[in-house]
């Protein structure tokens, strides 16, 4: 899931708000503790990267562009532990350059994971594996059939 921008503290580092999707697990979830280690931030490390965000690695988040905002948001699905990443409209503040990078990054280095991807901006649907559409509250593979039909 991309978490929303509200989800997480303006004033920390990057390398540090990107790991918290992989400690911050409900302690409910047996062996599932906090995960502070050196293979949470290297993953963030890496997906930081993937998202052009490498070099401010070290800088808050409130000291960022919407846009680069965005990709932090980005970075943390990609850092994840979860099976699925849920993301609406992750390109919509992006400049054309920058979101065939980040597509580049949700489509082809996910290890595994699921992508559902939410979107208005065709070009970025003409990227994914499979495009749905939902017209007046109807699902369908293509603009005149109805899913399942």
């Amino acid at each position: 899931m991309c978490y929303p921008i509200a989800a997480f503290s303006t004033t920390l580092p990057l390398a540090r708000s990107a790991t918290v999707p992989t400690w911050a697990r409900p302690a409910s979830a047996p062996g599932r503790r906090w995960d502070r280690s050196g293979s949470a931030r290297e993953r963030a490390r890496e997906a930081l990267g993937q998202v052009g965000l490498g070099p401010l690695i070290d800088r808050p988040i409130r000291t960022l562009s919407g846009g680069e905002t965005q990709r932090v948001v980005i970075a943390r699905a990609l850092c994840s532990l979860r099976p699925f990443i849920l993301a609406d409209e992750p390109t919509g503040q992006l400049d054309r350059r920058t979101t065939d990078g980040v597509l580049e990054s949700l489509l082809t280095d996910t290890h595994g994971k699921g992508v559902v991807i939410v979107t208005h901006d065709p070009t970025v649907a003409s990227r994914c594996d499979r495009t749905l559409y939902l017209a007046d509250g109807v699902l369908m593979d293509h603009l005149d059939e109805t899913v399942g039909s």
